[in-house]
């Protein structure tokens, strides 16, 4: 148990998300984690600190839920968590539905082909950058809210809360269902992939045609990435650590 919280603490969990790891880690039914709002999404954010503004806009890739490449810089939409492109969903009929592609798909349709403008105004304690980013004048992250596809959290913009407060009223999105919250779906596959690893190291570094490119444990293709140390690939035990590397996170398509 402390070497998962210890784990956690090293990538930039936060504690609620170490919490459901643990967990996780006890074998607890993963069905239990289903919900809707609770205390691990207000504290998702907590513990971001606010920064010297900066200014960065370029074209977009689209590496998560609320995670963009802009230009050279990777940047998570501040004031919100969204769905992780391959989380799923129970409908209100009982089936389980890729919501999380849904956000991702969004996210693609939005920015593609364009250029956005991003506000740096605080990190995280994984050292990310957080920031505003409009498109054409809308908040990117406003309009996750409004569909439903993205939760506010660490932020007091009353706007946000009452575009929650709509989304959740009409049941758009996630709110039409049950869902896992980003923060348990995202400790619970860490704990999962960090129990097949005696370093406790489950992220992947993977080299493809002289790129190299590191995949989380809720990454697309996590699972059929062999790693090869004659090819120069290798584990990390934090984003940080493969990020001053030199690996850059794979995009979610």
């Amino acid at each position: 148990m402390r070497q998962i919280i210890e784990l956690a603490k090293a990538n930039g969990l936060h504690l609620s998300v170490i919490a459901l790891a643990v967990v996780g880690a006890l074998g607890v039914n993963g069905a239990s984690l289903l919900f809707h709002v609770d205390r691990s999404r207000q504290l998702a954010d907590r513990g971001i600190v606010a920064v010297a503004e900066q200014k960065i806009e370029g074209p977009v890739t689209v590496l998560g839920g609320r995670l963009l490449r802009v230009g050279g810089s990777t940047v998570a939409l501040l004031g919100i968590d969204a769905l992780e492109p391959y989380q799923r969903c129970r409908s209100r009929t009982g089936r389980f539905v890729r919501c999380g592609e849904q956000v991702a798909r969004t996210l693609s349709r939005m920015t593609r082909g364009q250029t956005i403008n991003c506000r740096v105004l605080a990190k995280g304690s994984d050292e990310r950058p957080r920031a505003k980013c409009r498109l054409n004048g809308g908040d990117i992250a406003a309009e996750l809210v409004r569909r439903g596809l993205a939760h506010t959290v660490g932020t007091r913009d009353t706007d946000y809360a009452d575009l929650q407060n709509g989304a959740k009223a009409s049941k758009l999105g996630m709110w039409g269902g049950d869902s896992e919250t980003p923060a348990a779906f995202r400790a619970r596959k860490w704990s999962s992939a960090a129990r097949s690893r005696r370093d406790r190291c489950p992220i992947k570094g993977d080299v493809r045609r002289g790129e190299r490119h590191y995949y989380l444990p809720w990454s697309r293709h996590y699972s059929k990435i062999s790693i090869s140390r004659s090819r120069g690939e290798r584990w990390f035990c934090s984003i940080s650590e493969a990020e001053a590397a030199g690996w850059r996170q794979a995009a979610w398509f």
